[in-house]
């Protein structure tokens, strides 16, 4: 909360977080893995408080880069372990343990299946819930056997693994240290090659949609209830005095937000009207797209001809960068909408 308007340096203490999470509960014995996981957890719930909108937009580009740069790392190592894992086993041995590694990792998916069913289906299952409860929510098995099926071992597995010590605290070799990594190497590879690789396939078999019906009509009563709130604020605690015909303008702003969005909750009758603003709203995203496109070329050209600081380029391009974000996650909440409306009416 201390830094503001500094993204770098949050950027820079949100990476090395986990390493003080870490070393801090190893210092008190306790499991710096599980302090990692807490910590991540914790500063997620809180980042809408402590980080600016600047932090938040860098550190997302900065972690997806991360994350993908270790996952390669992991299968690397993987890599390079194998060959002095097997080297002093005896194609008996061998055989035997890649036999168990298969049979443990059908039932690690098994358990994930049952698992992952169990926890969402567990108010229907244990509680006797009301017909008319707001939080009742229907569950397509669909999307839940998606999300049973993509419990592909990885980083968390293989730093298990990895963790074990070399030697016991008499000097003695860890017991069957080797074996267990060959198991854990062994799970991993088989449910990455099996449920990553036929993952794609079970998405076409069940004919999953991007987005759910549900998602988008909680998306779209969270924009509507910040919308009504945000009317009322401007008409009733509105902390600055400007201009009626300023506030007027912003009022208009959210005042069109509020029909758009009202309508969408009459989609039953009003299929065609949610159509026809649609594609209004459309084609002005879509015109507002081809003027960034166009200020993007002249952004290139002022900077092959040095008519402007690149430092004054670079600020531009930057908010081209998040408008054309803005642009493009409101067309796909119209598409969305649209898909409702359609849904719904057949």
């Amino acid at each position: 909360k201390k830094i503001q308007d500094n993204s770098l340096v949050e950027t820079s203490l949100s990476l090395l977080t986990p390493f003080l999470a870490y070393i801090l509960a190893e210092t008190f014995h306790a499991s710096g893995i599980l302090a990692v996981v807490t910590a991540g957890i914790f500063i997620s719930w809180r980042s809408r408080e402590i980080f600016s909108f600047q932090t938040r937009l860098l550190t997302t580009g900065v972690w997806n880069t991360v994350v993908f740069l270790l996952n390669g790392i992991i299968f690397i190592l993987i890599g390079l372990q194998l060959p002095d894992l097997v080297k002093d086993l005896s194609s008996t041995t061998l055989s035997k343990l890649i036999g168990d590694g298969i049979i443990i990792s059908i039932a690690t998916i098994i358990i994930r299946i049952l698992w992952v069913f169990a926890g969402s289906y567990y108010q229907q299952i244990l509680k006797r819930k009301k017909p008319d409860d707001k939080n009742d929510e229907t569950l397509d098995w669909k999307n839940v056997l998606i999300v049973a099926w993509t419990g592909t071992r990885g980083v968390v597995s293989l730093a298990t693994a990895l963790a074990l010590p070399l030697t016991l605290e008499n000097g003695d070799d860890f017991p069957k240290r080797h074996s267990i990594l060959l198991l854990a190497f062994s799970v991993i590879m088989i449910t990455l090659v099996v449920q990553g690789l036929t993952l794609p396939l079970l998405i076409r078999l069940l004919k999953i949609k991007p987005i759910t019906i549900e998602q988008q009509k909680e998306e779209d009563e969270l924009n509507l209830t910040l919308t009504q709130s945000s009317l009322q604020f401007i008409d009733n605690d509105f902390p600055m005095h400007i201009d009626k015909k300023a506030a007027d303008r912003i009022r208009k702003r959210y005042e069109f937000n509020y029909n758009l969005l009202h309508n969408r909750q009459n989609v039953h009758s009003q299929k065609n009207q949610i159509e026809s603003e649609f594609n209004l709203v459309h084609q002005f995203l879509l015109a507002q797209l081809e003027i960034i496109k166009f200020q993007r070329e002249l952004i290139m050209s002022f900077q092959t001809k040095g008519s402007f600081s690149e430092e004054a380029l670079s600020k531009a391009e930057r908010e081209l960068d998040i408008e054309e974000l803005r642009i493009n996650s409101s067309i796909e909440k119209g598409e969305a909408s649209v898909r409702i409306a359609n849904d719904d009416a057949v």
